[in-house]
């Protein structure tokens, strides 16, 4: 499962407790019973507003300290970001991992002749080559315990149609990321190699906008859970 940094308020949102535990189900539950903190017994603040999952008991911990120097404007501001309307969390029987509220943390990786670059402000001239071995670089993204990966084929989206997708495959088969994949998808066609090659999910961005009739029958064919519209 993981280990959990965490923030609860009470009823009035007046006061933040932020904790850290291995069990986030049933360190909730020992919240609402009084037996979890005497501060939030005392302030009865036991309303989930946001947490984290890390690998590691040492991670979470370490975490914990973090939020706790913050000033606490910024708390409220990294929990708006998850969760606007600071509304309750309430986890579902599959586990916090699902649940809304919970941070994801998702590297991208771009690529261009088979590299990782960065590009400033989109422009192919400013390119910058950070490391030539895009399944390196993913293997040591799911060392760290990253579970999710976006993937941009920039020559693709020079070219508009897929490009990369031979080193999609590689870094599917030999890593257990979940890879969304974006860069030159324009047709049925590029998301049916890009699924063929091991691509949990697409993203689409300018299509949306410019083809609204071919993204949405993207949904359609493929289904929502499969495509991601890029803002």
């Amino acid at each position: 499962m993981g280990y959990f940094t965490y923030i609860l308020t009470n009823k009035n949102k007046t006061v933040l407790y932020i904790g850290s535990c291995g069990d986030l189900r049933v360190r909730i539950k020992q919240h609402k019973s009084g037996k979890g903190a005497v501060f939030t017994k005392r302030y009865n603040c036991y309303k989930l507003l946001y947490f984290e999952i890390h690998k590691t008991n040492k991670e979470a911990r370490a975490r914990e300290r973090q939020l706790k120097n913050w000033h606490k404007e910024w708390k409220w501001n990294l929990i708006k970001k998850i969760n606007p309307k600071l509304e309750e969390v309430k986890l579902d029987e599959k586990g916090p991992e699902t649940s809304s509220g919970c941070l994801r943390i998702i590297p991208a990786i771009d690529i261009i002749d088979g590299k990782c670059v960065r590009l400033s402000k989109g422009d192919y001239g400013t390119k910058k080559i950070y490391n030539e071995n895009p399944l390196e670089v993913a293997k040591q993204f799911e060392s760290h315990g990253i579970e999710y990966l976006h993937l941009v084929d920039l020559d693709g989206a020079k070219s508009k149609h897929i490009v990369n997708h031979k080193i999609l495959e590689k870094i599917a088969a030999q890593t257990g990321l979940k890879i969304d994949f974006g860069g030159g998808l324009k047709t049925d066609d590029d998301l049916r190699i890009a699924f063929e090659n091991g691509a949990n999910q697409v993203t689409g961005g300018s299509i949306a906008v410019k083809n609204p009739e071919i993204f949405k029958g993207w949904i359609k064919k493929f289904g929502s859970n499969k495509i991601i519209l890029r803002a």
